[in-house]
């Protein structure tokens, strides 16, 4: 697996990308504001749920869009954005902050 990394690593460097490879059962997704978001299979299960599904029809910006008509973000783009940010932060902290034992699950 290691190799397989450096591999894809050196194949991405002529293209100036670090991005790892994803892992099996992972999705991408393209977001405006964060550009690539990748969710792992317990995430997409959520995701799948009725109850998120729903927040794709609820509006995050209100009427915002009836005066500025490209501001259309729904509940569901939001709680994409605000997950991924979620996962960054705690695996910064997990990074600087070893002794407090967070693992990937």
């Amino acid at each position: 697996p290691d190799e397989q990394k450096q591999q894809k690593m050196q194949q991405d460097s002529q293209f100036n990308i670090r991005a790892p490879i994803d892992e099996p059962g992972t999705i991408r997704t393209n977001d405006d504001v964060h550009t690539t978001i990748r969710l792992c299979p317990a995430t997409k299960t959520i995701i799948d749920t009725p109850q998120m599904q729903r927040l794709r029809g609820l509006k995050q910006l209100g009427t915002a869009e009836l005066v500025y008509t490209t501001a259309t973000h729904t509940r569901f783009e939001h709680s994409l954005g605000v997950g991924h940010l979620a996962e960054k932060k705690l695996k910064g902290i997990a990074e600087r902050q070893p002794r407090l034992g967070i693992t990937e699950k």
